[in-house]
């Protein structure tokens, strides 16, 4: 398996290709980043920090990744998950201006427009819903003076 720490910095660097196969695969592989911060490579990935309540998560995958997600994290720390957020959100390309606009970033960053390194394509990400979770509710609220009854669930 590679190393997505190596493998990330390859891609930045331009070391590496950049390729759809590279951006869009999902192993479901922890690595850890930081002390108690992880990443798992799944579809639309996993952000994680353990923390003294449990495990806190910036999304959470999706369906198919699901256990393989689950396994890593569980590997990783054997804990409940205390929070989650989720999100959501779609790829768009970037075309015309928008793409010239970034492509001239980027290409006097590297000193190459990343274009022509083959098959690469620019995307933004436009979010359209977030939610959060969390397993103890009523204690948090308390914790930030937050009456539970001024924050209805629905």
């Amino acid at each position: 398996m590679t190393d997505l720490l190596e493998l990330a910095d390859r891609l930045y660097t331009g070391a590496e290709p950049v390729t759809r196969q590279k951006l869009f695969a999902w192993s479901g592989e922890l690595v850890e980043v930081a002390p108690d911060t992880a990443f798992v490579a799944a579809f639309s990935n996993v952000a994680a920090l353990g923390t003294d309540d449990g495990l806190v998560l910036a999304d959470t995958s999706s369906w198919f990744a699901a256990p393989a997600v689950h396994a890593s994290l569980r590997g990783w720390r054997d804990v409940r998950l205390d929070t989650a957020v989720f999100t959501h959100g779609h790829a768009v390309v970037l075309e015309g201006d928008e793409l010239a606009e970034v492509d001239a970033h980027w290409t006097a960053h590297y000193g190459s427009s990343p274009l022509s390194w083959g098959d690469v394509v620019f995307f933004r990400l436009e979010p359209t819903w977030m939610v959060g979770y969390v397993a103890n509710r009523a204690e948090v609220l308390a914790k930030r003076g937050v009456e539970e009854e001024a924050r209805p669930l629905a």
